[in-house]
Order: structure tokens, then C-alpha cells, then sequence
């Protein structure tokens, strides 16, 4: 029952506390920490109290006056104040600011903090995927779970950076569509979401300079006009080796942390089963560092993760099964999303395909198009029927093609397919290296157990691998090649059975015999 009492002072513990007392009137008594202040020369004094768990600003209007100069942002005091309804919202009508004793301040500061961390740390806890592989996880997923849910908490942007590609983008939507609500949750007022949470594609599977180049100078110009803080970056589906450090490093110059969401081969790891990339980040999630070598997408990664970012909304099982389709997963994961949704393996396989063509239509980074409503699920049908019956005319002419130009020879315990992707593409056409790569590979893979595809330009070699057993890897191919041929600029990495080496294309010659020899050795 409601009643009045415009005398009686009500001292509180919690800002929830206040909130959810029902007698009208009071005035509240909250120790708390000022979390902002903001004045104006006409009058107005705005403080963000916090009190560990939720902000509640504060008001006072003294014409042409500063209201109690000695509080600033940091400091923690006793205030005295009556609830009020501006434009729909509540706050509070400040009435005094009282300081408290030295013993107090320790006391309150202790217990903020007790309070914050309860916060960050995940509310859910039970894994979606209950399989050895997440279990393994399991602490590193929940510390950037934490991580995250502490950016969001103190108000510190997210900045989401991922692949350009199917496993990629439904990652980086996955974590999006997981942080934006808490964002919007815990700071019901935002009204730039921009300031706070933004996703970009990377064309290339790591975390390059120009990339970094281009993530700081757009948080620099959000902290000199939104007044925000450097960023939580998340790199997603890239970032696990070496060559991203440098672009790390300077991100990390500006401020920013980096954490990584990655399936990709981190490099060796040192007695703590720690890589170089998780000695420059504040987290890193990848189930190499837990021994787990393949079947799980960046897609399935970030899928956990979401459950374990925001316990009020449930994520998406469509981009997580997409995701690790097209990375060609085929664990328990992958077949527990067939399952729960009721579709196929097959199906999806014929999703992938289009999102891939529709990403390659999809030039621009955008906050709405086709492709991000096609990645979240819309207009799946649609856009298949759409699509496939191009795409299958097209594949049946790749098929032809492959076949017709590609070479083939014995080399050791492996049939090696070579195709010579400069002459066999065409400037612009969606079927690039990559794509010639799969279906040369998967026009032999069903009757070779043990097969290395080869699908090269004048500066790129792209391969696909099947093997009985694991001897060929093309992170241990590409120190080799390096050490032979110093003079090539050579670069690359990806999965160790699917991924690619950079050279120049001076020396693409030498490259190519020496995968051969590399190859006839295993």
C-alpha cells in the first residue's frame, strides 16, 4: 500500500533498494561513487552516482551556480536526495552532499568493488555445447565473456573485427546482437549505439596495420566528441598468430585491449600453453590452446560466448550452424544446431554457398543489407531459390574447367591436383582462388584418402587437404618455404589443411617446385 511521507528520511544500501521502495516522498540517504559529473554556467549540476551494480543521476539547479564544487568524478560521499520523473525517467532531486569519514570511504570502496566484479563474471554458467571440446574452454570462454560484460558495464565501447567471410561476419554478427541489448539494458538512454558497439569486416584473415589504422582513428574521433574511453576490441575469426602482433600492438599504443575469439593455428606455446598472441591480449579464446585441433568454428565460439554475455537473450542458431558448415566442422557441435533445428547438413552446405556469393555482391560494410538479414536467418528460401540455380550452372562449368586444365602427380603418399588459377579466373568473377580450390578438391576427395589440392596465381597458393593421417600442415609448410627461399617475402598461415601462401611473383616458380619436393618428403 502507497503512502506519503514528505519528512522521513530513509537510509539505503542499493539503488535498487530506492527503486523499489514504495512509499512516496522520502528523502534517501545512498553512499555511493560519483561516477560523472556534469555543470553548466546556467546552473545545472548533473552527478552519475554508481553504487557497484547501476548508475542513477542526480539533479540540482542553482542559478548562475556551481552545486558542491569539492565532489568531482571519483569521489564517494553521502547524498541526500528525493525521487522525481523527468520525461518518463526517473531520477533524483539532490538535496545535500555530506562527506563521510576516511574508515567509511575503505568500507564502501570494498564493497563496490565485491559488487562490480559479481557483475561482470557470466550469469550463465552451464555451457550450451557440453561436449569435451567447450568444457576445455570453458575458463578461457568465460573470461572473455567477463571481459566483455565489464566493458559494457563501465560504459567502454566494443569495437568487433572479424574475417570476411561466412564464418567471419556470422561470428561478428553473433557477439553484436549479444552485446547490443546489454548495452541498451544497462544504459537505457544511449543514443548514439555507434559510440559504444561497431563491427567491420577484415579482408584478410588476420588483423593487418591498415586495419588497426583504421579501428583507431575512428575510437580516437568517438573519444574526442562522445568523451568515451578507448575500446575492448574483439577480433574475431583472425588474430591468433604472429602476424597479427604488430597491428595489435598498435591498437594497444592508443589504449585499447584486445582480446581474440579465433579457431586458427596460434603458433607454438610455451610451457604455460600460452601462444605470442595471448602474451598481447587481455584474453584469447581458441581451442588449439587446449589441444582441440579442429571442428570448431569461430561461429560455435562466439555462439558460446553469447549465452555467456547476456543471459537475457538467447543466441541465434542459424549463423552459429552457418558458420561451421562453411568451415566445414563435422564434430558434435555442429550436429547438435542440425538437430535442435531440424534441417540438414546438406541444406546448409546450399546456404553457404549463397551467403558466399552474397557477401561477394556486398561490397560495403553496412548496418542493414540483404546479407546481414540472410546471415540472421531472413529470407533463407528466397534468396536460395534465388541464387542456386545460377550458381549450380556456374559450378557445373567450374567442374568442366578444373577438370580439363588441372594437373595431377604422385608425390610420396599423396595425389597432388595443380591448377594454375591466373588462367583459369576471370578479373571480378566470384569464382577467385579460394572457390576453384574447393571445387577442384572436392571433385577428388571421395576416391583419394590421402589429397593435396594446389590452386596458385602469380602470387598466391591456396590448398585444401585430406590425410589419413597428419603429417602435411600448412603452418609448418610456410617456415620451410621461408627458410628456403629468404628472398620471397613469403606470408601465409589458416588451417593446416586449408589455407595459403604469399610470395612474389618473381619467385612463384621456386615456390611451386619446392612444395613439391616439401610434399614428396612427407
Amino acid at each position: 500500500m502507497n503512502t506519503n511521507n514528505e519528512n522521513a528520511i530513509l537510509r539505503v544500501e542499493t539503488i535498487e533498494e530506492m527503486k523499489n521502495s514504495d512509499v512516496h516522498g522520502l528523502t534517501y540517504e545512498l553512499i555511493a561513487y560519483v561516477k560523472d559529473v556534469f555543470r553548466t554556467e546556467q546552473g545545472l549540476n548533473i552527478f552519475t552516482i554508481d553504487d557497484g551494480e547501476q548508475d542513477f543521476k542526480l539533479v540540482k539547479f542553482i542559478p548562475g551556480s556551481i552545486a558542491h564544487p569539492e565532489i568531482n568524478k571519483g569521489s564517494v560521499a553521502l547524498f541526500s536526495f528525493k525521487r522525481q520523473h523527468y520525461e518518463g525517467d526517473l531520477q533524483g532531486k539532490l538535496e545535500d552532499i555530506r562527506q563521510i569519514s576516511s574508515d567509511q570511504e575503505t568500507k564502501f570502496k570494498a564493497g563496490l568493488n565485491i559488487r562490480k566484479l559479481s557483475q561482470f563474471k557470466p550469469v550463465n554458467t552451464k555451457l550450451l555445447f557440453d561436449t569435451p571440446a567447450f568444457n576445455a574452454m570453458k575458463e578461457k570462454l568465460q573470461h572473455v565473456a567477463t571481459l566483455i560484460r565489464q566493458a559494457v558495464i563501465e560504459h567502454r565501447p566494443i569495437v568487433i573485427s572479424h574475417h570476411n567471410d561466412i564464418d567471419g561476419f556470422t561470428s561478428g554478427l553473433i557477439l553484436e546482437d549479444a552485446i547490443e541489448p546489454l548495452i541498451k539494458k544497462h544504459y537505457p538512454l544511449v543514443k548514439f549505439m555507434a559510440n559504444f558497439l561497431t563491427r567491420y569486416p577484415s579482408r584478410t584473415p588476420y588483423y593487418d596495420i591498415i586495419d588497426a589504422t583504421k579501428d583507431i582513428s575512428i575510437f580516437l574521433q568517438n573519444m574526442d566528441r562522445a568523451d568515451t574511453k578507448p575500446p575492448l576490441v574483439l577480433l574475431v575469426d583472425n588474430g591468433s598468430s604472429t602476424q597479427d602482433i604488430v597491428a595489435i600492438n598498435k591498437v594497444k599504443l592508443f589504449g585499447a585491449d584486445v582480446a581474440v575469439i579465433d579457431h586458427h593455428e596460434p603458433g607454438p606455446l610455451d610451457e604455460h600453453g600460452k601462444s605470442a598472441v595471448c602474451n598481447v591480449t587481455v584474453g584469447h579464446v581458441n581451442p588449439h590452446l587446449v589441444g582441440v585441433k579442429e571442428n570448431i568454428s569461430a561461429s560455435l565460439l562466439s555462439y558460446e560466448l553469447a549465452n555467456l554475455i547476456n543471459e537475457f537473450k538467447e543466441p541465434n542458431k542459424h549463423p552459429a550452424l552457418l558458420g561451421g558448415v562453411s568451415d566445414r566442422c563435422d564434430g558434435p557441435e555442429v550436429n547438435q544446431l542440425i538437430s535442435q533445428l531440424n534441417t540438414t547438413r546438406d541444406y546448409y552446405e546450399e546456404l553457404c554457398l549463397v551467403g558466399d556469393y552474397e557477401i561477394y555482391q556486398t561490397k560495403m560494410n553496412l548496418p542493414t543489407s540483404a546479407l546481414l538479414s540472410f546471415l540472421r536467418g531472413d529470407k533463407l528460401d528466397e534468396l536460395r531459390n534465388l541464387y542456386i540455380p545460377l550458381l549450380e550452372e556456374d559450378r557445373a562449368q567450374i567442374k568442366g574447367l578444373v577438370k580439363h586444365y588441372s594437373t595431377s602427380k604422385q608425390l610420396g603418399n599423396f595425389k597432388v591436383q595443380f591448377l594454375d588459377g591466373e588462367k583459369t579466373t576471370l578479373r571480378g568473377d566470384f569464382y577467385q582462388l579460394r572457390a576453384m580450390a574447393i571445387n577442384l578438391h572436392d571433385s577428388a576427395v571421395e576416391i583419394e584418402k590421402n589429397l593435396i589440392t594446389c590452386v596458385y596465381s602469380d602470387a598466391f597458393v591456396v590448398f585444401r587437404a585430406q590425410q589419413e593421417n597428419e603429417v602435411f600442415d600448412v603452418n609448418k609448410l610456410i617456415p620451410y618455404l621461408q627458410e628456403k627461399l629468404p628472398h620471397a617475402r613469403l606470408t601465409g598461415g589458416g588451417h593446416a589443411v586449408a589455407g595459403s601462401v604469399k610470395a612474389l611473383p618473381i619467385a612463384m616458380p621456386e615456390v611451386l617446385k619446392l612444395i613439391e619436393e616439401y610434399i614428396s618428403n612427407l
